[in-house]
């Protein structure tokens, strides 16, 4: 009886076992009952790393897979079934771009605006973008401007001039170590000198470091005292330039005297007058002064 329940127990958990491995490889091959689909064939210049399984997606939602890839025509033609509820507009573009590290490759299409849709079996031409593809060109490019320096930069000319520089640089550095070689001495005394000079410099310096202090701030205060000198005999200026003016604009006593020269002439006369009476008054002081003694 236990045995029987046991092979009834084994069974039952093998068919479980069936069933789940049938749905999941249903469901990783996503064949969904029910599900119509129809093929396309996108045609592209290269389908490196393209490979059976692989999506289809329409902006970002998954609509099919790739089923088969042939090489037809020169190109590469990848053979995809797509979901029977999602037509596809006939002037729709098909990119073949990297899915990443994981995903691998994908195939996104771009809805197109025509009125009419592809029909199954209908050839499409695909772009190749993004990933290391791409830079196929550039990398051919490059290589070919590398090769092109390289030949030119070994060419034989140029391998001479090499050459020929490295012998000058050899010949150059001999004749440099002969004059250290044969000038050491004049070397070491000199820096010996210099080393000693700067001895000398040092003891000075702490032996008259007081001096030189006070000689610092006598310059100092030597600067201040220019300075408001500097400040004085601008206001000074200042003052003599507003005394011009006044003069100039015959303002004051000294600008009528300048600038009038009537009131110089009566000045003048009235000096000679006074200087002739003071010579009369020297002469004859009796004519102004009387004594009377009583």
């Amino acid at each position: 009886m236990k045995t029987r329940t046991m092979e009834a127990a084994i069974g039952i958990v093998l068919f479980v076992a069936s069933l789940t491995l049938v749905i999941g490889l249903v469901w990783l091959s996503e064949q969904t009952v029910g599900w119509r689909n129809y093929e396309l064939i996108a045609a592209f210049e290269t389908a490196q790393g393209l490979k059976r399984g692989d999506a289809v997606n329409l902006v970002g939602i998954k609509i099919g897979r790739v089923e088969r890839i042939v090489f037809q025509n020169g190109r590469a033609e990848a053979h995809i079934f797509l979901n029977d509820d999602h037509k596809l507009p006939r002037d729709s573009k098909f990119f073949l771009e990297s899915g990443g590290l994981i995903s691998g490759k994908i195939i996104n299409v771009v809805p197109g605006e025509a009125p009419d849709y592809l029909v199954e079996g209908e050839v499409v031409d695909g772009e190749v973008v993004g990933g290391l593809e791409s830079l196929g060109p550039v990398v051919s490019t490059l290589e070919g401007r590398l090769r092109t320096s390289v030949d030119t930069l070994l060419s034989i000319d140029n391998l001479t001039r090499i050459q020929a520089t490295v012998r000058h640089l050899q010949a150059t550095s001999y004749v440099l170590e002969q004059i250290l070689a044969q000038n050491q001495k004049n070397i070491d005394l000199t820096m010996a000198n210099l080393q000693a000079g700067s001895e000398h410099l040092r003891i000075l310096f702490n032996h008259n470091s007081s001096h030189i202090d006070s000689a610092l701030t006598n310059l100092a205060s030597t600067s201040a005292r220019l300075d408001a000198a500097s400040r004085e005999l601008a206001a000074t200026t200042t003052r003599l330039n507003g005394v011009s003016k006044a003069i100039e604009d015959r303002q004051g006593t000294l600008g009528a005297l300048i600038y009038e020269r009537g009131l110089y002439d009566s000045l003048t006369t009235a000096t000679q007058n006074l200087n002739a009476l003071i010579e009369d008054i020297k002469k004859h002081p009796q004519k102004y002064v009387r004594v009377s003694v009583f």
